[in-house]
């Protein structure tokens, strides 16, 4: 009887994997670019981060491979577990999954084979080995630098505290002073749990405005401003409204009404942009489609070698944007005529 070893879920921040130096000016360049938003976004809807090697990469026939974005293919994978960042299980020592990629420069498949990914997923129930990516191009090339970034950011969401998802503004209202020039902004936040978070807006008579957030109930220290790229920031330059929703402004004045507007603004002048590269980010439990309503699409059996049986694996739709390629390979033969489709994103 054969036995998987297990590698149980850690996350080491800061981490120096001093072992894989000489590879990391080489993989550098081939890197697909992602921003610290775009990673945030993948780490934030995964139940399970991995490292892992590729052993196999096939094509899935387009006609089996529904909502691909044109250019681009999509591949079956078979892998060998490195490392687990992230998990509430242990994970097996081989992995299979499906994920939408650019071809290479020649129309081939992506040179994969022995190199190391980073996957965000969910676990397939009734398949051990069996993963769905959270997103169809949830699958980053590996290196030192990116993976200490993303223990970073998930030792932040797996924290005992982590600040809540922002989902919109539910009111605010500018109040003055008692000196011309001197006031107060609060901007209380609409959130995923309804726990609190707001944001607070402080003048002085004569001084540029300072600003803050807190994440409870208590009312956000001046000049407590998230720094830029980490997880407080993503919350609000990534989730804030572009605009104030109708009605949402309480001030009793037009020119307190003014005000308050003004200070909303200067707080997403002062975060600046998401940056966002890979498009939106994919959605949040539980808006995510269920296991059950998962497993309701038939699924295709990849027979990529003889001594194989063939995998059941589910994928899903994306709309979001990802880089164009070239399309003539060879495609992987299904047994069946079943198609497998992608959760909802939405």
């Amino acid at each position: 009887m054969r036995i998987h070893r297990l590698l149980r879920p850690a996350i080491l921040p800061g981490m120096v994997l001093s072992f894989y130096a000489p590879y990391l000016h080489a993989q550098a360049a081939e890197q697909n670019e992602v921003t610290y938003a775009d990673m945030a976004d993948l780490a934030d809807a995964a139940d399970l981060v991995a490292r892992v090697q590729v052993t196999r990469i096939a094509q899935v026939e387009a006609e089996r491979a529904p909502g691909v974005s044109p250019g681009l293919g999509r591949f079956y994978i078979e892998a060998n577990t490195k490392a687990l960042l992230t998990a509430k299980a242990p994970l097996g020592e081989k992995v299979e999954y499906l994920v939408d990629l650019d071809f290479a420069s020649n129309g081939g498949p992506p040179k994969l084979k022995k190199r190391e990914v980073l996957v965000f997923a969910r676990r397939i129930a009734g398949n051990p080995s069996a993963l769905q990516l959270v997103a169809p191009d949830a699958q980053l090339l590996w290196s030192v630098e990116r993976e200490t970034r993303l223990r970073s950011i998930l030792e932040v969401l797996r924290g005992p505290d982590p600040p809540p998802r922002i989902t919109g503004v539910r009111e605010l209202l500018y109040v003055p002073g008692n000196l011309k020039g001197e006031g107060r902004t609060q901007i209380f936040l609409k959130t995923h749990d309804g726990s609190g978070a707001a944001i607070t807006v402080k003048r002085y008579p004569g001084a540029a405005p300072i600003w803050g957030v807190s994440f409870s109930e208590l009312v956000a220290g001046f000049g407590d401003a998230p720094v830029p790229r980490t997880i407080e920031w993503y919350r609000l330059a990534c989730f804030l409204p572009r605009h104030l929703p109708a009605g949402a402004n309480l001030s009793a004045t037009e020119a307190a009404s003014e005000q308050a507007a003004a200070d909303y603004q200067l707080v997403l002048n002062a975060l600046g942009p998401c940056g966002r590269m890979r498009g939106s980010a994919p959605g949040h439990p539980p808006a995510h489609a269920s296991t059950e309503a998962l497993h309701r699409s038939n699924t295709p059996q990849v027979e990529p070698r003889r001594d194989r049986i063939g995998l059941e694996q589910r994928i899903a739709n994306d709309s979001s944007p990802v880089p164009a390629g070239r399309t003539a390979m060879r495609r992987v033969q299904f047994d069946t005529p079943r198609v497998a489709t992608f959760p909802s994103l939405a």
